[in-house]
């Protein structure tokens, strides 16, 4: 799964209203109210690859090859609301993951909801609130093996061979 499909799966699950700035941006979109944004931290692997065997096709085999990964997402809110929106979020999150029919994504721990609030160059105080999550997630890659559809052999028998060929 790629960055962008974590972040647009995830964000499709807000509830509507909440503005969600893409991380590490220059300058934000102008005019900000209550905005929330998420960071994918790390993702770290749980298991080797599992093969699979898909189909075939004019060139051999195809192969899926699953790998189940746990994902580590921050999800930060600002504004006034910072933390009922994260609160909200956070509930929301857990409904839609486990009700999702897509199952892309399950949870393994759900963090609690921090105070994140800090201190910015004008020396306002900028209100965070917001939590960390573990999700698993199985990315799966394809690949074309060739292999062999038909095999012509000869038996040799010491002495008894009678030049047949088998299929």
């Amino acid at each position: 799964m790629t960055e962008k499909e974590v972040y647009d799966y995830l964000q499709s699950l807000l509830p509507q209203g909440m503005q969600f700035v893409d991380p590490y941006l220059d300058e934000l979109p102008q005019p900000l109210g209550d905005w929330a944004q998420m960071n994918v931290l790390n993702r770290s692997n749980i298991a080797w690859s599992q093969s699979r065997f898909l189909e075939t096709n004019e060139t051999g085999g195809v192969w899926a090859y699953d790998i189940e990964r746990i994902y580590t997402i921050q999800f930060d809110f600002y504004g006034a609301n910072a933390f009922d929106n994260a609160a909200e979020f956070q509930q929301n999150l857990q409904v839609s993951i486990i009700n999702d029919e897509n199952e892309l994504m399950d949870f393994k721990s759900v963090g609690a909801i921090e105070n994140r609030t800090f201190l910015m160059e004008n020396k306002k105080y900028q209100r965070r609130y917001g939590f960390d999550v573990d999700l698993f997630v199985i990315d799966t890659i394809t690949q074309t093996s060739p292999y062999f559809d038909k095999i012509k052999y000869k038996i040799v028998n010491r002495g008894n061979n009678f030049n047949k060929e088998n299929d």
